[in-house]
């Protein structure tokens, strides 16, 4: 992991921890004996574990040591559902796929690290090493508990635009595990620390304001991403509500775009987290900033996918066959409040609200098709220059891959936090005497190769990071 260390900016900063004894059980892991001596070479030591399971999980991790002094995590574990990664064609994945689990996995660590509400009893100033209380960090009012950490309630007044606001609320619906433990869907929408998955999630500055007000952590604010969810929305998403005529909502079964453009979506009211507020969600395969097997079809007659696509309604889909798909990907740009946008290589102007074009459709010399310019135009022009960039994150994955095993996560934190990450990995879970094939994915060139373990159980493998950033976990 040397390589990675010039191309990566740090988050987190920890004050080292002294030397860790480990012992018993981590999660399902047994700890091995030899952190029964001491070890002084890490922050945090991550068990790493892939298993099979019919519960409806994907992953899932927590902490099992704390710190004698500072109570910060210094062990956890980190678990992966192989049912459903057995399902995937792993050659056929798209980036779009890539960076569904990379975020799931940075999710999960960030509950090891201090997100979850069974640590919430351990934050401490960190001044004075003493707890802070929990009656200083949670209130619970109004059916759901709320973040009142003051980092976290300026957030909230700044971000919203809601100068009353007295916490950040947490997630009610989903159960025990998912209740308590994450940002509410219908506020903080694609904040990665939402209690399901979510096309687009991204680490936010109230995810680094949580850990930062842990005193555990120092956080670099500037590596926090983009969010334009509830943006100068004012105090009713704030505190949770579905509220009539914001731009994040709509009425169920409609089709679009995604609130921040990045997407091509539907209007969604089943997703129980939202409590039955219908919201507009991006389909898992048509963000405008990936290639996939419907966005390189779209690109074949007009459309486009890259970094700078954006959503745009049109009737180009409907006229080449997707029947109830009215809205496009396009190239965009944006300057002075004037959209900019291409279609087969020529430019074109938004300079108003609602405006339309009229194209001829590539090779159907008789078709018309429409595109109108989205609404609002300055909010628009806005969250076209506040999105993530996602080619330089694909970028520095593909830099930092070192034919690791697939099913691998992304871990965007720290050069300062020292972890050692051990892997435990069963093979043959069905118990047939079959090798289990395994896929390596090189994302500096992007082949995928197949790797055979004939073994059923493979050994702890211990790797130290200095840096815990791409950080890529073998399953």
């Amino acid at each position: 992991m040397k390589a990675t260390t010039g191309f990566l900016k740090a988050a987190i900063k920890v004050y080292p921890s002294s030397k860790l004894y480990l012992s018993g059980q981590c999660g399902s892991v047994t700890i091995p004996s030899s952190y029964k001596q001491g070890y002084s070479g890490a922050d945090l030591v991550l068990f790493v574990i892939a298993s099979t399971s019919q519960e409806n999980w994907v992953a899932r991790a927590g902490a099992c040591r704390l710190d004698a002094t500072t109570l910060r995590p210094t062990a956890g574990s980190l678990e992966f559902n192989l049912k459903y990664f057995n399902q995937l064609d792993f050659s056929k994945l798209s980036d779009g796929k890539w960076y569904k689990w990379i975020q799931t996995t940075i999710h999960e660590v960030t509950h090891v690290l201090g997100f979850s509400s069974g640590l919430f009893p351990y934050y401490i100033n960190p001044n004075t090493n003493q707890k802070l209380g929990l009656q200083q960090i949670v209130q619970t009012s109004g059916g759901r508990d709320w973040i009142i950490l003051p980092q976290v309630v300026n957030a909230v007044k700044n971000h919203f635009g809601c100068s009353s606001a007295t916490g950040a609320p947490l997630e009610n619906n989903g159960g025990s595990g998912t209740a308590g433990s994450h940002w509410e869907r219908t506020t903080f929408g694609n904040e990665a620390m939402t209690g399901s998955e979510f096309p687009d999630s991204v680490f936010t500055t109230f995810t680094f304001n949580l850990l930062e007000a842990t005193g555990w952590y120092q956080m670099d604010h500037k590596q926090s991403e983009p969010f334009n969810w509830g943006k100068d929305e004012g105090c009713g998403i704030a505190q949770g509500q579905c509220v009539n005529g914001l731009r994040e909502f709509c009425t169920a079964g409609s089709d679009g775009c995604s609130s921040d453009f990045t997407g091509i979506a539907s209007c969604s009211s089943s997703d129980t987290l939202a409590g039955g507020c219908a919201y507009w969600r991006a389909y898992g395969n048509s963000d405008c900033r990936y290639n996939s097997d419907f966005t390189s079809q779209l690109a074949q007659y007009g459309g486009y996918y890259g970094n700078d696509g954006k959503c745009f309604i049109t009737s180009l889909p409907t006229k080449i066959g997707f029947q109830g798909v009215v809205s496009d990907c396009f190239q965009a740009s944006c300057s002075n409040n004037v959209v900019n946008f291409s279609i087969s290589g020529k430019s074109y102007q938004c300079t108003s609200t609602g405006q339309v074009f009229f194209f001829q459709l590539l090779d159907h010399q008789c078709q018309i098709f429409i595109l109108y310019c989205n609404s609002n135009m300055p909010r628009c022009c806005t969250f076209l220059q506040n999105t993530k960039d996602l080619s330089k994150c694909l970028q520095r994955s593909r830099y930092l891959q070192r034919n690791y095993l697939l099913l691998l996560g992304w871990i965007q934190w720290s050069r300062l936090l020292s972890i050692e990450l051990i892997y435990y990995v069963y093979i043959n879970i069905n118990g047939n005497n079959k090798p289990r094939t395994f896929y390596s994915r090189n994302l500096q060139n992007n082949q995928i190769t197949k790797v055979y373990y004939k073994n059923k159980k493979m050994a702890f493998k211990k790797l130290i990071l200095n840096i815990l950033c791409f950080c890529y976990l073998p399953l």
